[in-house]
């Protein structure tokens, strides 16, 4: 027991270098500001597909529309797992910019 606890983290980046998946190469700063907006734009873009969701929910809720309440929440998941994968690649074209 002569080796440290690894964080879940530190095993992840291990698991990705013996991949030949890791890129250690350290982030500009504009490329982490860049970064940082993507990220903000879709945590806005996420926040008002929930208010737009949540909208529709209540209109089916009153009108007693069950059927349309399950449509609304499988709609729902696929819009943010679109705009998850959106923003990651949104988040990978920065990383692999050259004006490093």
């Amino acid at each position: 027991m002569s080796e440290e606890l690894k964080s879940a983290w530190e095993l992840a980046l291990e698991k990705l270098r013996a991949r030949g998946q890791a890129d250690e190469t350290p982030l500009t700063e504009r490329q982490k500001q860049a970064i940082a907006e993507v990220r903000r734009t879709f945590r806005n873009r996420r926040a008002e597909a929930k208010v737009l969701h949540e909208q529709a929910v209540r209109k089916a809720l009153e009108k007693g529309d069950p059927e349309k309440l399950a449509l609304l929440r499988e709609e729902h998941e696929r819009e943010l797992a679109r705009l998850d994968e959106l923003e990651q690649e949104k988040v990978n074209e920065i990383r692999e910019r050259v004006d490093r």
